[in-house]
């Protein structure tokens, strides 16, 4: 996947492409992109590059992660804001009846999902999940992140 980014942005880069955002769509691809954008700095220094989780284009999704997931935000997985845009964009892919409520607890270490929780479900909420609160969610991101992206546009690199 580092790979596969970098690739892309040289692309980018050498067709007179100078600002990139690297828009992700799931927590655990972090790694990968962060390292990514590490190797864009190092290569292209003149590219303005930014790693930006969609979920954090908007402050009420921000809030609904931490009351579904008090203990451990981060470890939100199908929970009910990722179960409301499914339901929203593709709902033959979601089947209501297996949805479950389940709580977050502490751990000091960090596991794949499949060992925090049986289901892979972690938020409190997830039963009440539906297609509008999806449409909601989207119609937020797209304005925060139509705005943010404007304001990126005007940006230049810092002289400091």
């Amino acid at each position: 996947m580092i790979r596969m980014i970098c690739d892309i942005v040289e692309w980018l880069y050498r067709s007179g492409i100078g600002k990139i955002l690297l828009l992700n769509g799931h927590m655990w691809n972090w790694g990968p992109i962060y390292s990514a954008r590490e190797n864009i700095h190092y290569d292209f220094p003149d590219i303005q590059v930014r790693v930006l989780d969609w979920w954090a284009t908007t402050p009420q999704i921000m809030a609904q992660s931490m009351k579904d997931c008090p203990v451990l935000p981060s470890y939100v997985h199908a929970n009910i804001g990722e179960t409301s845009c499914m339901l929203a964009v593709r709902p033959d892919l979601v089947n209501m009846t297996n949805t479950i409520d389940e709580e977050d607890y502490k751990t000091f270490f960090e596991y794949r999902m499949d060992q925090y929780s049986k289901s892979g479900i972690m938020g409190r909420e997830t039963t009440k999940a539906t297609s509008g609160f999806g449409e909601k969610i989207f119609g937020m991101v797209v304005d925060n992140l139509a705005s943010m992206v404007e304001g990126a546009l005007k940006e230049e690199i810092p002289q400091g």
